[in-house]
């Protein structure tokens, strides 16, 4: 039978599972070995077991096309991209320009500029203060960002324009202004204020309170002032901004596809793949040339033509 026809029988046989389902429900309850015994046969078992699962998958379908809009939102997932925190929710001043991964979360008094990009796996915690995100920042991998009242003081987290904010930094309660670049697995705790233009080593460690001027270079753990920057490091930290954010708009292209479009485009790929098969000849094993063959090791070796000369 073809794909095709198995399809369009199993619809059928989804139907009558779930009219037969609601009378004679210990169908459901036979264990794997019952089942195998009564399809002994490994074709017929192949073919059934087709039948079943395409039937499920249409009997999903229909279910799905009932409940309408509901049966695929996002509010039902147990990890959700935006959270509202008692009376706080986060606020994108652009959705359209924002990119927030699926698995990325933002709680509570959170705002975001535009062309914000937060990539997967980054939490953004303002359950204890706020955080503010300004245009062409972007948050990357497994980062960290939480504002802190800790001994009762004011430790928002503030990202003004063109940050970066490299994978696995952790971000507490502190200031980072415009055009600044922070590496991997840095550690920027409360209080810290950061000036423009200035760039943290990955794997440092910014103790609190600590205050960086414009256009320094820090390191270490305990970080410590290295050098000024050169005006083109500056200006790269910017293009590394605006490079960001093109890559975070194919992201986002994908990821907020809905189910119907990934299953469509599936398969036309599919189908593609099917045409382009045909169209291919056949392809043959590779001749490998002689002194790449493995000599058998049990056959024994010709012995060499007598020599008249000896």
């Amino acid at each position: 039978f073809s794909r095709k026809y198995l399809m369009d029988s199993s619809k059928l046989i989804g139907l009558g599972i779930i009219f037969a389902s609601c009378s004679t429900p210990s169908l459901v309850s036979l264990s794997h070995t019952t089942m195998s015994k009564i399809f002994r046969h490994y074709n017929l078992r192949n073919l059934t077991g087709l039948f079943l699962r395409d039937a499920a998958k249409f009997t999903d379908s229909l279910g799905a096309m009932v409940m309408g809009k509901a049966s695929y939102a996002e509010q039902l997932n147990r990890s959700r991209r935006l959270t509202k925190l008692g009376d706080y929710e986060p606020v994108l001043s652009d959705p359209a320009s924002t990119f927030i991964a699926p698995n990325a979360q933002v709680m509570g008094e959170v705002e975001m500029g535009k062309n914000v990009s937060v990539w997967y796996g980054t939490i953004l915690r303002a359950d204890a203060n706020r955080i503010s995100v300004d245009n062409y920042t972007n948050l990357q991998d497994r980062c960290l960002v939480r504002g802190t009242d800790e001994l009762h003081r004011d430790f928002q987290v503030a990202l003004g324009k063109f940050v970066t904010v490299e994978s696995g930094v952790t971000l507490k309660g502190c200031l980072i202004e415009d055009n600044c670049f922070v590496g991997v697995g840095a550690t920027i705790l409360e209080g810290v204020e950061i000036g423009k233009g200035s760039m943290i080593a990955p794997g440092s460690l910014v103790t609190p309170g600590t205050m960086i001027g414009d256009g320094e270079f820090w390191a270490g753990s305990p970080a410590r002032k290295v050098r000024d920057l050169t005006k083109k490091e500056i200006e790269q930290i910017k293009d590394h901004a605006y490079l960001y954010f093109d890559l975070a708009m194919k992201h986002k292209e994908e990821t907020d596809k809905s189910f119907e479009q990934v299953a469509m485009e599936q398969e036309r790929q599919a189908m593609r793949l099917a045409k382009l098969s045909q169209m291919l000849p056949a392809t043959h094993a590779r001749e490998w040339p002689r002194e790449f063959h493995q000599e058998d090791p049990n056959k024994r070796r010709a012995a060499p033509p007598p020599n008249d000369q000896q």
